[in-house]
């Protein structure tokens, strides 16, 4: 069964129309195409507006909209991941001078939780300085390309299966490393074997 659209005014299939439970037969009068287009259009030409009703609605209620967030996270677990990473990616320089200004604000607060960290993990806190004085000292070359997802990056980190190695590391880039250290340690996998799944 066909529908006629009533703006390039094409026959489609009724599967090239959304819903609309106002109209008489259910669907949009626009195919989804047309329907896409015109909503960019109103975006581009109201966005100001849309924008301070979003901020009223989350300001009137900001716990729903947590809610509804974090159900969407739970739900879709790498799409979430991945739109974090697109996030950063795209806001790198914003994020980088938010967090020199926050230390420069704090820098009492970023000392004791560091202190605190070495603490707490004092073994693998020797393992990381010994990993960068061998890099600086050349006894250690760090890549620029990771061994799970074998894509370039500008920071690649060294990841120790055996803290009581502090040389003995594996070069990850950041994502594939918070991966490896997601995934419960009694897996009998590789470190790298583990990441390249998740990657």
């Amino acid at each position: 069964m066909l529908k006629k659209c009533s703006k390039c005014k094409e026959e489609k299939p009724l599967t090239e129309y959304t819903k609309l439970r106002t109209s008489r037969d259910g669907l949009q009068p626009l195919c989804s195409p047309c329907k896409k287009a015109a909503s960019k259009r109103y975006y581009a030409a109201n966005i100001e507006a849309i924008r301070k009703k979003d901020r009223d609605r989350y300001a009137a209620d900001p716990n729903k909209r947590k809610a509804s967030v974090e159900r969407w996270r739970a739900a879709n677990p790498e799409e979430s991941r991945a739109a974090t990473r697109r996030s950063r990616a795209k806001h790198k320089d914003k994020r980088m001078a938010e967090c020199r200004a926050w230390y420069a604000a704090n820098k009492d607060k970023a000392q004791a939780q560091k202190a605190q960290y070495r603490l707490a993990f004092p073994e693998q806190k020797r393992a990381q300085g010994a990993v960068e004085r061998a890099v600086a000292n050349g006894r250690l070359s760090r890549p620029v390309v990771c061994s799970a997802c074998n894509m370039p990056h500008e920071r690649i980190e060294g990841h120790h299966e055996d803290y009581t190695r502090p040389l003995d590391v594996i070069w990850l880039c950041k994502p594939c490393h918070r991966k490896v250290h997601r995934i419960n340690a009694n897996v009998t996998t590789s470190t790298t074997e583990r990441a390249a799944q998740l990657c």
